[in-house]
């Protein structure tokens, strides 16, 4: 064979190597070559739209969504993209994530409005105290207890895990601002969860790394508290501890929303509280259970949830009505259903 011939076969393999990396997301997507992983494979699938000359720019648009929903090594290739940006440049646009210290995850947009937002002005903080003051008197004279409650953000909590450590205080002004001019309203006040849970984490871990949400671990210590607050008014209730449950430690079994979010498979460990059989008798009896409480939720207390703070809450009252904070308390709803208990909880990150 020729020289020049042989000089040229480094040249055309590369070629070669080129056209099949090129066609191998076609392939994969036409015959499955490799079966995808579960996340995808729970995804609703899609069809290639068939052509219609009557709208064009609808086709146009339905074949894009399609193409890019089923493009070959869709997930493979997401997946290292967010693994390595995370690596290298700490943060994740497409999944809204940031890469903590020692695999910690945060949600970003959380974690960048906190730094971003400045502290409440005068008028604001006014009328906070205002709003809480006029709705807690308002069902005190319909002998009802209002709490309201600011759910800590995992940064918060755990704020040495945050990928920049700097000498100022990277959390937002703004709870430590409401918890001080509500402290002001005597009993009921806004709810202080934070320094409980700073307190508790020395002995577990209370929110989860891959994950916005606390665990189990760390909706005990705010059900608790709330409790506190509750017995007050109601003596008769005996706040459930540690020991009235069988914790079981679910190991490497959760995949946090962040996670799932990257398309990462890092798992960790989950606690599950079951009560014990002989809690019921001791210290949930009928006759010691309060009628009924409304509470206004987001995903932090949400009952659905195995983290949310209701499922604990719940045993204390013969009904509760969840409903979503999204539009504060409905006063109509509250004369409607005569709670003897109304809660409010927010995420600091909605503050």
């Amino acid at each position: 064979m020729p020289t020049n011939y042989l000089k040229q076969i480094p040249n055309i393999l590369l070629v070669l190597v080129f056209c099949i990396v090129l066609w191998l997301p076609a392939v994969q997507m036409k015959y499955h070559v490799i079966k995808p992983s579960v996340t995808i494979a729970n995804e609703p699938e899609f069809k290639l739209p068939i052509f219609d000359t009557r709208d064009i720019v609808e086709f146009i648009d339905s074949f894009e969504k399609a193409f890019n929903k089923s493009f070959g090594f869709r997930e493979t290739l997401i997946r290292l993209n967010n693994k390595y940006t995370l690596k290298y440049f700490g943060y994740s646009n497409t999944a809204n994530a940031v890469q903590g210290r020692d695999d910690w995850l945060f949600f970003g947009p959380g974690l960048f409005d906190s730094w971003k937002r400045g502290a409440y002005t005068n008028y604001w903080l006014d009328s906070i105290k205002a709003t809480t003051s006029n709705t807690s008197k308002l069902l005190a004279e319909k002998n009802i207890l209002y709490i309201t409650v600011v759910t800590p953000d995992k940064h918060s909590i755990y704020p040495e895990y945050l990928p920049v450590i700097d000498k100022k205080d990277l959390r937002s002004p703004r709870l430590d601002q409401r918890l001080q001019v509500l402290s002001e309203l005597g009993e009921p006040s806004e709810l202080n969860l934070l320094n409980p849970l700073k307190q508790a984490k020395n002995y577990h871990q209370l929110y989860f790394k891959t994950d916005t949400h606390w665990n189990q671990y760390g909706s005990f210590i705010g059900y608790q508290e709330i409790m506190k607050k509750i017995k007050i008014k109601y003596p008769n209730i005996q706040i459930l501890e540690e020991q009235d449950f069988d914790i079981v430690n679910s190991e490497n079994s959760f995949r946090g929303d962040i996670a799932k979010n990257l398309l990462l498979d890092t798992k960790e460990d989950d606690y599950i509280f079951n009560l014990k059989e002989t809690v019921y008798k001791n210290k949930l009896q009928e006759k010691n259970k309060i009628n009924k409480a409304v509470i206004y939720v987001d995903s932090f207390f949400d009952p659905k949830y195995p983290w949310g703070a209701v499922n604990f809450i719940k045993l204390h009252f013969k009904e509760v009505l969840i409903k979503s904070n999204s539009g504060g308390t409905d006063q109509n709803l509250i004369d409607q259903e005569k709670p003897d208990v109304v809660i409010y909880q927010i995420t600091e990150r909605s503050i």
